[in-house]
């Protein structure tokens, strides 16, 4: 069993909880963030791999 665990930039959070579904459908193609993958209760090291 595996689970994938995304998180958005904090920038785009609150435009995105506000737009209607008919908004996202047209203008948005991508949606930026990092994503762990976890594999048999194994997190992965998150990617792209915090730097700071």
């Amino acid at each position: 069993m595996f689970e994938i665990k995304y998180e958005i930039f904090e920038d785009d959070v609150e435009e995105l909880r506000v737009m209607d579904l008919l908004t996202f459908d047209k203008e948005y193609n991508q949606i930026y963030g990092s994503f762990t993958l976890t594999v048999g209760g194994h997190d992965f090291i998150p990617y792209p791999p915090d730097v700071s």
